[in-house]
This record gives C-alpha cells, sequence and structure tokens, in this order.
C-alpha cells in the first residue's frame, strides 16, 4: 500500500493491527498507528518508517495483553476496500496519453528494488529502469 499511498499524495499514514479475516485487510482492527508523510518519501522511507512505527504499535499491545489479559481495541474501521495485485498493475501502466504529472506520480509510486513502472508504447511493453538513490542516503 506504500505505493498507493504515493500515489494519491496522503499527508498520512500507518500501520494497523488487525484481526485475520478470510479477505486480506478486512478483519476488526485492534490498533493502529499514524504518522505524517514527507514531501521527499519514496517508498523505500516510508517502508522503514512503518516498520519502525510497527515494532511500537506491537510493544504496545503486547504489554497490554500481558497487564491486562485483553487486546485493545480500535476506534477505527477499514474505510476502504483492500487494494489488489490488478490495481497495482494499473498503476504501473505508463501510456503514451498521460500528461507529465501523471507520469511522475507513477514513477514514483512504483520505483523500487527490481519493481518500477512499464510503458506501453505500440503494444509493447518497456521497463523502467528503476533508480537506486534514496534521499537519505
Amino acid at each position: 500500500c506504500y505505493s498507493f499511498a504515493l500515489y494519491e499524495k496522503a499527508t498520512e499514514y500507518g500501520c494497523v493491527c488487525h484481526h485475520m479475516d478470510k479477505i486480506v485487510d478486512t478483519g476488526s482492527i485492534i490498533a493502529e498507528e499514524r504518522f505524517n508523510i514527507h514531501d521527499f518519501e519514496t517508498i523505500e522511507t516510508l517502508k522503514f518508517r512503518t516498520y519502525v512505527f510497527m515494532q511500537a504499535l506491537f510493544q504496545k499491545i503486547i504489554i497490554q495483553f500481558v497487564v491486562e489479559k485483553s487486546l485493545p481495541t480500535s476506534k477505527y474501521n477499514w474505510s476502504r476496500p483492500p487494494f489488489t495485485r490488478k490495481n497495482y498493475e494499473q498503476l504501473t501502466t505508463i501510456t503514451r496519453e498521460m500528461k507529465d504529472e501523471e507520469i511522475r506520480l507513477r514513477v514514483r509510486a512504483t520505483d523500487y528494488a527490481t519493481q518500477g513502472a512499464k510503458i506501453i508504447l505500440g503494444g509493447t511493453e518497456f521497463f523502467n529502469k528503476v533508480s537506486s538513490k534514496s534521499p537519505i542516503a
């Protein structure tokens, strides 16, 4: 979901602890931690910052469980359907008709490790060379 947050220019992000259900990201929420997204954020920076908040959330939940023998109950509910692989594949596709800003958003939202946007010209797919730059390296 990092990609979608960057693509949608979200101003905050977070992590969720929830009960597992048959459908991904639909189980009742136990707890949630949110934080601001910076303008320089990439998938990599957002991922690692999320890991920090996940660790803190885990510790908070475990301490409560050990002390009170119960899990927290969140006031939050899922606000949208889960993103799918198909949604992501659509996000990675760049076509000739797209405006420059749309292309920049899609490249930013999909530029990570061995992944990246694909450009379709004349029915042929070309894959964007993924950058290795990081704003905090």
